[in-house]
């Protein structure tokens, strides 16, 4: 039976890996330069179901898979990155797989206020206040090309330091 989640499919994968595979995926994993990196003491002496779990709550489900599949080209794993493609192709082509947001509530899909704004329009501070961990959100939203990132340097911060 075909997973159901991504993380179902790490999973899957990593479990079909060799040992030696799966030895030189952990590997590479530690040896991961760009962040969030991955420590020892999550990977070392750690099964494939865990594995798939701290991949999971260090980069998201979709970045998950995006590392995993750059950690099998370092493994020299092409086979698998193949498989672990064509089984995430197949779950991001069924409905409501997708890691995109649903509507709530509604008869049109839309949940409004009594002032016929939108709920997250009218209490987007509040929303925003509550939220502890914006890196994650805002990454995955600039991974889906929802926000861009414009870095604009102020001419003040260009112009040399005057001496007094």
């Amino acid at each position: 039976m075909a997973p159901k989640t991504k993380k179902a499919a790490l999973a899957d994968m990593l479990e079909n890996l060799s040992e030696s595979n799966f030895d030189k995926f952990c590997s590479h994993l530690l040896d991961r330069r760009e962040e969030p990196r991955v420590r020892r003491r999550q990977v070392e002496g750690k099964n494939f179901l865990q594995i798939a779990d701290v991949l999971v709550s260090t980069f998201t489900e979709a970045g998950a898979v995006k590392v995993a599949v750059e950690l099998l080209g370092c493994a020299n794993c092409g086979q698998e990155v193949e498989e672990l493609v064509t089984v995430i192709a197949g779950l991001d082509s069924k409905p409501g797989t997708r890691d995109t947001a649903r509507p709530s509530a509604g008869a049109a899909g839309v949940d409004t206020t009594s002032d016929d704004q939108h709920f997250v329009d009218k209490y987007k501070l509040q929303l925003t206040d509550r939220v502890s961990h914006m890196d994650p959100i805002l990454d995955r939203l600039l991974d889906r090309g929802v926000l861009q990132l414009r870095l604009t340097i102020q001419s003040e911060l260009c112009r040399p330091l005057r001496r007094r």
